[in-house]
């Protein structure tokens, strides 16, 4: 390869904190984050009782996650055929739209999701995450064909320094989580 010292990829995970459930949650939160981490690692599996986004949300010394919109931008890109794709930019923190919905009871169709936090704990720089996931927005039928059943990646940045103490996930519109697992994972020490 090229010149130069490559860094070595992350030798540890560690699960922080797992929370699960069937119905009727409106929010995930984790509290209490160790500051011993090089990046988070976030990662869900699950439906919602309607369609609607997520709200992804940060917070620091220990006080109450931010909701503030224009604290956060967002870029995003979803693709789900070779003629079907959308590009989205915004001042806001939802992140993604359309993740996850399942729309029929009679079928079992989970969106996975996974946010990844790196550098959370400086307190010099401004904080990114990315996410990479599916969504499942009009899907009724356990097949593979969906009108927005696309994978999707997005990009936050939450204009803050501190280093993030707690998380939250959050449905839009009051939503709830259905049929889900949520884990919060340390990686690299």
């Amino acid at each position: 390869m090229g010149a130069g010292t490559w860094p070595s990829p992350p030798t540890h995970w560690e699960a922080l904190q797992t929370t699960s459930g069937t119905t009727g949650v409106a929010s995930i939160e984790f509290t209490s984050i160790p500051q011993t981490y090089k990046e988070l690692r976030v990662v869900y599996v699950g439906s919602s009782s309607g369609k609607g986004s997520f709200f992804f949300n940060m917070g620091t010394g220990g006080a109450a996650v931010d909701t503030t919109n224009a604290n956060y931008g967002m870029t995003g890109f979803s693709y789900w055929s070779s003629s079907s794709r959308d590009d989205t930019r915004s001042a806001w923190r939802k992140s993604p739209n359309y993740f996850p919905y399942q729309v029929s009871t009679t079928n079992s169709i989970p969106s996975i999701g996974i946010w990844s936090i790196p550098n959370y704990t400086s307190t010099t720089f401004y904080k990114v995450s990315q996410f990479y996931g599916s969504t499942r927005n009009e899907q009724s039928t356990n097949t593979n064909s969906s009108t927005y059943g696309a994978a999707w990646w997005s990009g936050l940045t939450w204009k803050n320094t501190g280093a993030v103490d707690r998380l939250s996930l959050t449905p839009d519109g009051g939503l709830t989580l259905q049929n889900y697992t949520c884990t919060l994972f340390g990686i690299g020490q």
